[in-house]
């Protein structure tokens, strides 16, 4: 992945073009019944009065203007680049999108500022319940609940959401920041963000690893993992009992820690910068994921750290992935080439299936607890829900507007909700989809 010194900040990504009045800048939150019986738009965008265009219109101007970053040259004669090589082959799955509505909106939440800082990392949502959503803002961790109106904070004040870690200079967790090299820094810059009950953590741009207990308030890690020039956290990922910690860092390293103690217990090296690396999720998995700045998914040994797969099938570089909690032989991976591959290693010869993206880049995907949906997220405006037990034959696609900060199932309740971090400079959110399944759909559908 491109290091800091080539990242565009979210506001010099912004498309002034097409920027949102400032009229509408009023945090409000938008429910169910506002959507459904009064019609109006679930993000509270004012289309025709401050944008001055039909939404159906805008979606054609955005999807002829929106710049998705590629690394491989493409065939100018090709407006799809290697999906058309895709689809000549046969390769691409085209999932049956009718009339299927895995998840219904519910909630709109304005008044949670969600961003991000780097284009292509966008894991910086997650959940560890069905009602606790913490997500990045401002150099810090935030926590929202969607059950409480208002949450008690430090101060003694009540909001909206609660900092639950903050990476904010002078305030308390942060001991130095000489090594950043840059004056006026007003803290840590965040790459990543991940939980599991009780821990919640933070990765930053220089190797910064910051491990907090919610249990007890107790910041139990907060130090540097590497030093190398280019280290940029890239993702953390836990084991099922929260016992162990795996981190994908852009020196190209793959380290796995005991918790809480956060001794090493194994690291691997590659030759590339690791985007995304994951732990298998079922009781006796141990296999691990790993993904970066090469077109090949490799499969290792976390007891042995031998290689056991080398995975072909995407043509570009790949940053999200996700086992499958049931199937422990299958798994997702996101790439730049605007696919979602799932892998059966009972049949490692090619990708089980590509899922093709409409906008960009794949880069989040995850599966629900119980195993029965995959949500594959692109960089902005649309998310993807597979029902796996169809063998992916049916999807729900998710159309909203904005940059898609993270995607998180809940937890504790198989993922009967989807949580999903937006960002935009007048209409950060969180949006909140609950799961149901009912016999016809169609007068339900809101999206």
């Amino acid at each position: 992945m491109l290091d800091e010194d080539d990242i565009l900040l979210p506001d010099e990504q912004f498309d002034r073009t097409y920027k949102f009045s400032s009229q509408q800048r009023q945090a409000i939150d938008t429910i169910q019944q506002e959507s459904q019986l009064q019609g109006k738009d679930i993000q509270k965008i004012g289309w025709e009065i401050s944008i001055r265009r039909t939404r159906s219109n805008y979606r054609m101007e955005r999807l002829k203007s929106y710049d998705t970053y590629r690394i491989q040259n493409e065939d100018e004669s090709k407006p799809l680049g290697e999906l058309i090589d895709m689809l000549q082959n046969n390769e691409l799955k085209f999932s049956k999108t009718d009339c299927n509505c895995f998840y219904k909106f519910k909630l709109n939440s304005r008044q949670t500022s969600c961003g991000f800082t780097h284009f292509q990392l966008r894991h910086l949502l997650f959940s560890l319940s069905p009602n606790d959503v913490y997500y990045m803002s401002n150099y810090g961790i935030h926590h929202w609940n969607n059950k409480n109106i208002t949450t008690l904070q430090s101060d003694g004040k009540y909001g909206i959401d609660k900092r639950v870690m903050d990476l904010r200079v002078g305030y308390g967790i942060i001991k130095d920041v000489n090594y950043l090299q840059q004056q006026n820094i007003k803290g840590i810059s965040i790459s990543t963000i991940n939980g599991n009950f009780p821990y919640i953590v933070a990765g930053g741009f220089k190797g910064e690893i910051i491990i907090k207990n919610i249990e007890n308030e107790n910041i139990i890690y907060n130090n540097r993992i590497t030093f190398e020039n280019n280290s940029i956290v890239n993702y953390i990922d836990f084991s099922k009992n929260s016992n162990n910690l795996l981190i994908a860092n852009n020196d190209g390293y793959i380290r796995y820690y005991d918790l809480p103690t956060m001794d090493i217990i194994s690291h691997k090296k590659f030759n590339y910068c690791i985007n995304n690396s994951v732990l298998q999720k079922t009781i006796n998995g141990n296999l691990i994921i790993a993904i970066g700045d090469a077109h090949d998914v490799i499969v290792y040994d976390k007891i042995t750290n031998k290689e056991v797969f080398t995975l072909k099938g995407h043509f570009d570089y790949s940053f999200a992935a996700d086992w499958n909690p049931i199937k422990e032989y299958q798994f997702a991976t996101g790439s730049q080439d605007r696919t979602t591959c799932i892998w059966d290693l009972r049949m490692p010869n090619k990708a089980y299936c590509k899922l093709p993206a409409i906008l960009g880049a794949i880069r989040s995907v995850h599966y629900s607890e119980d195993g029965r949906f995959l949500c594959s997220a692109e960089p902005a405006d649309f998310l993807h829900l597979y029902d796996v037990e169809s063998n992916f034959e049916r999807e729900q696609q998710l159309d909203v507007f904005g940059e898609i900060v993270g995607v998180s199932f809940s937890k504790g309740d198989g993922g009967k909700s989807l949580f999903v971090g937006m960002y935009d400079r007048q209409y950060k959110s969180v949006m909140e989809f609950n799961r149901f399944v009912p016999s016809n759909c169609l007068d339900e559908m809101l999206i």
